[in-house]
């Protein structure tokens, strides 16, 4: 929670993201969602590199777009 609450007092955009919620990673903590409750929330299904997923890179993308 460190990393998170120090990227909350920067402002650092995030996009949370799980790659199976009911699989060895686990749910996404609910602290987390909490503590960015207007980030966006990708659940994955499964795949390990959050890059393989189209929504994530779509947001990823669309956020450096917005930046420049």
């Amino acid at each position: 929670m460190g990393l998170a609450e120090s990227a909350k007092y920067f402002n650092v955009s995030t996009i949370l993201t799980t790659s199976c919620g009911n699989g060895p990673n686990g749910i996404m903590h609910p602290e987390l969602k909490s503590l960015f409750p207007n980030s966006n929330y990708i659940a994955r299904p499964g795949q390990t590199d959050a890059w393989d997923d189209e929504r994530f890179v779509k947001k990823a993308t669309d956020y450096l777009r917005q930046r420049h």
